[in-house]
């Protein structure tokens, strides 16, 4: 695995992790704050995009 392959998969774990912490506030639809609302709609609408660019990236970085 090269280095490029090794930081794209850490990319992905932080990816993995902001993207399901704004799902589960898009899910709960209760915000303290109407911030709150605008960043996990952010999170989950921007966030899914990029994760799955990362894991074409990814696996481009493997196969090639």
């Amino acid at each position: 695995m090269s280095d490029i392959s090794i930081t794209l998969l850490l990319c992905l774990g932080g990816q993995f992790w902001l993207v399901r912490g704004a799902w589960r506030g898009f899910k709960r639809k209760y915000w303290e704050e109407p911030l709150q609302k605008y960043v996990d709609y952010l999170g989950v609408f921007i966030g899914i995009p990029l994760f799955v660019i990362t894991v074409l990236g990814f696996l481009k970085s493997i196969c090639c």
